[in-house]
């Protein structure tokens, strides 16, 4: 069967735990802050090709400034704030494996949504919630789908990480 590589930001959080030996030490724990910038910095990667194409707009006298920073910020703030909830959700996917990835990606994903309606089109959700049903409807498959993978991909490396340190640590005892 052939392996379906991981989403843009598990690839991300990994390559960070691979970096932490860098710092002299390695990191046990994720820390919540490091889960919020993967969170922002992933979300502001993906929509920096949009914010090339606003500033010849912006440079026109077609947009303002203030709308194109707002609107960086915003992303970077969403992006920070999905990624801590993703730290704070962790316990699920250690708990119940893959229904609690599951369970992760469905949450962090209807809150990204409800966070998008929030900041750039309130319309969606007041004064008629239902508006903004359809976004949620499709947050729930897709969420759980790359809770799913992301999730699977996550667990793998971390047991093949600590299997490694585990190796390692009966060789320098030995």
């Amino acid at each position: 069967m052939k392996k379906i590589s991981l989403p843009f930001f598990a690839d991300v959080i990994l390559h960070h735990l691979k970096l932490t030996k860098l710092f002299g030490k390695k990191m046990k724990t994720f820390k919540w802050w490091i889960s919020g910038l993967v969170g922002a910095l992933t979300l502001s990667i993906a929509t920096v090709i949009n914010a090339f194409y606003a500033i010849p707009k912006i440079l026109s006298g077609g947009g303002s400034w203030n709308e194109f920073f707002v609107t960086v910020v915003s992303v970077f703030g969403m992006g920070f704030l999905c990624g801590l909830l993703v730290w704070f959700s962790l316990g699920l996917s250690r708990r119940y494996g893959a229904i609690g990835d599951i369970a992760v990606g469905v949450i962090t994903l209807v809150f990204f949504f409800c966070l998008c309606m929030l900041i750039f089109d309130q319309s969606l959700l007041f004064p008629d919630p239902t508006k903004g049903l359809p976004m949620l409807l499709l947050a729930i498959p897709l969420g759980a789908l790359l809770g799913f993978l992301t999730g699977r991909d996550m667990r793998a490396f971390l047991a093949n990480q600590k299997s490694q340190e585990a190796e390692q640590t009966s060789s320098d005892n030995s």
